[in-house]
């Protein structure tokens, strides 16, 4: 796909000119001689630059217009030409314009980098509104926060979170004796006594020792072939063989 760029040549009295040479810098160069002025060139997307080139008998007609293409299509684009002034009268020389490669393509470049910096101007006005409007709701709730926590009238913090509760160091309870070694054969003596058959339970009341203590004691026994456990609901029971 392609654009057709259709037009004439004309003189300063809007005249048609004949045998013009028309020249647009495409790859490769495009140029002909336009008989009539009349022109008509097929251009991809893209940024060019149009020479028109006219000698007279007198004087010399030349134009200079860059054209972007941005869409497929037809398009009407008519040359004015101008003529060249004298030499010795430099004082009505117009103004260059772009004729190069690097020409065309800095104007291309600066349009594209007046975009980008249109674009980052309203990225960072957006990201400093939204970040004033969150100060603005966090500032407007803080007021209303309620306190984490309160003293309580035994001056102790009562907290919100229950994890709060935890790190209270609490008062432990007076420490009850605890031999400091219980005999296996004194356990089994104890089971004897209340009948050869005592629950876990009952034997920790007797033996103020911990759960797992006693556990490994009667696992001994045990494996001594003295007792059976037996497993009943959440806890077990302890009989003489």
């Amino acid at each position: 796909m392609a654009a057709t760029i259709k037009g004439i040549a004309y003189d300063t009295e809007l005249r048609p000119l004949k045998d013009v040479i028309i020249e647009i810098n495409t790859t490769p160069l495009q140029r002909y001689v336009a008989r009539d002025g009349t022109f008509l060139f097929s251009l991809p997307l893209g940024i060019y630059n149009i020479s028109a080139y006219f000698e007279g008998q007198t004087d010399t007609f030349v134009a200079h217009e860059i054209i972007r293409v941005d869409e497929n299509g037809r398009y009407l684009r008519d040359l004015f030409l101008k003529p060249l002034p004298r030499k010795g009268n430099a004082s009505e020389m117009p103004p260059a314009e772009p004729k190069t490669f690097f020409d065309v393509y800095k104007l291309y470049f600066m349009y594209g980098g007046g975009i980008l910096l249109g674009l980052a101007i309203i990225g960072i006005s957006y990201l400093l509104i939204t970040r004033s409007s969150r100060q603005r709701q966090v500032s407007q709730a803080e007021p209303h926060k309620k306190p984490d926590s309160q003293p309580s009238p035994d001056g102790m913090t009562k907290g919100s979170d229950a994890n709060d509760a935890e790190k209270i160091p609490k008062q432990s309870s007076p420490a009850i004796p605890v031999p400091e070694k219980v005999d296996i054969d004194e356990l089994l003596k104890l089971i004897k006594n209340n009948g050869g058959r005592m629950t876990q339970k009952d034997i920790r009341k007797e033996i103020p020792l911990s759960e797992a203590k006693i556990s490994l004691m009667v696992s001994e026994l045990e494996e001594r072939g003295d007792v059976k456990k037996i497993k009943k609901g959440r806890g077990n029971i302890i009989i003489i063989k």
